[in-house]
């Protein structure tokens, strides 16, 4: 048998020639098709809320924010586990749905039902990226001068690269981790309240009213029309400081005179490390 063989290669080497081209043709093209995966994805179907109630304590987090939730989620489609996680002014509700779900019906029955839980006033809750356990591919340091500031840093980082990041495709999030985030703050002095019976919520509002920007409509003037416009956006810190709080015997109570208005850092509940 194995003479045969050999007797027939050697009398029809061109057949022999052509089928190891096919052969080898083949097997590079079944290689490059492989569905092979340095780390597959063996995690289920799954889709988070992440709702925010800042200043919160879990035992009301759960009973305002989760517990409503998990109620109104009960009965989706191809739903198989439903858990939540209340911690200090977070509430994470994560639902599991069977294999082979498809990921963005998933999250389309999630948001349908979102839109009928009634939650607390400011509360707003999104669900978490579409990602997965193994999801992370890829971790970076940004390296500055030691005397630029950290809060230029993750500006940096949150409004130039991290947009550039988030466009890459099969990118689904990119997260920042460290660096101080830039506020403008009112640090209120409570013996300032109290002497012109005012309270915190009162120049929050007045805060909050008296940064915008309205639309007046349109000026007629012959054939042209001039669209009017109001201007009332915060543009530098005395803007804020001169910001009226309320009247008072005729005379205003501005926000400089109940509080210093400074450039500070959003309090950091963490660190990291790197090396």
């Amino acid at each position: 048998m194995l003479e045969k063989l050999i007797t027939f290669a050697l009398k029809q080497r061109i057949f022999v020639l052509v089928m190891a081209i096919m052969l080898a043709v083949g097997g590079w093209y079944a290689m490059q098709n492989l569905p092979v995966e340095a780390f597959p994805d063996v995690q289920d179907v799954q889709v988070q809320i992440v709702t925010q109630a800042l200043g919160q304590a879990p035992a009301e987090v759960e009973r305002n924010i989760s517990q409503p939730i998990e109620r109104e989620m009960s009965g989706v489609p191809h739903l198989t586990q439903l858990r939540s996680v209340s911690i200090t002014g977070l509430s994470i509700v994560t639902l599991t749905f069977a294999d082979r779900t498809d990921d963005y019906f998933a999250r389309q029955q999630v948001m349908e039902r979102l839109q009928n839980v009634s939650l607390p006033p400011n509360t707003q809750p999104s669900l978490a990226p579409l990602s997965t356990a193994v999801g992370e591919v890829f971790r970076y340091v940004l390296e500055a001068p030691p005397e630029m500031p950290l809060s230029d840093l993750r500006a940096l980082q949150d409004w130039t690269i991290k947009p550039l990041l988030r466009a890459t495709p099969g990118v689904a999030d990119i997260v920042s981790f460290g660096g101080t985030i830039k506020e403008y703050q009112v640090r209120i002095d409570p013996y300032a309240l109290r002497k012109f019976s005012l309270t915190i919520d009162q120049v929050g509002q007045a805060l909050g009213n008296n940064s915008a920007n309205t639309g007046g409509g349109l000026l007629r003037r012959g054939d042209e029309a001039l669209v009017i416009r109001g201007v009332g956006l915060f543009e530098s810190l005395d803007d804020i400081a001169r910001t009226v709080v309320v009247s008072r015997n005729g005379r205003p109570v501005l926000v400089s005179d109940v509080g210093e208005v400074v450039i500070g850092a959003r309090p950091r509940s963490g660190i990291v490390g790197f090396n």
